[in-house]
């Protein structure tokens, strides 16, 4: 068995357009899918998807987390930071690898990490 897709409900349609661009231009994910402007599919590689959907945010957003993998954390904070991505400090070391934290346009967390 392997993770097939994460789906974030972002909110309205404004919502959505506001989470492609924070996806697609200034993080820098692919864009596979756009099926009737009611959600937007990213490659994640691997196989796996990231989905960003109209609809009501479950619980609070920022309750969920996703984790991007990166080969070089640093590099890529960097990169990001230079696109207008707002971390929420410098990258750092955690038990499990090395990260940095930002929260995307609808308030869910996003860690760029490496193992």
């Amino acid at each position: 068995m392997r993770l097939n897709c994460v789906i974030l409900n972002v909110g309205t349609p404004g919502d959505l357009a506001i989470a492609r661009r924070w996806y697609e231009e200034l993080v820098g994910l692919r864009v596979v899918s756009v099926p009737e402007d009611h959600s937007v599919w990213f490659d994640l590689g691997s196989g796996t998807r990231l989905g960003v959907h109209v609809g009501e945010p479950v619980g609070a957003p920022e309750h969920l987390t996703v984790a991007l993998e990166v080969d070089d954390v640093d590099r890529a904070y960097r990169e990001l930071c230079a696109r207008g991505v707002v971390f929420e400090g410098p990258t750092e070391d955690r038990e499990w690898g090395r990260r940095a934290a930002t929260t995307d346009p609808t308030g869910h967390t996003v860690h760029i990490m490496s193992p």
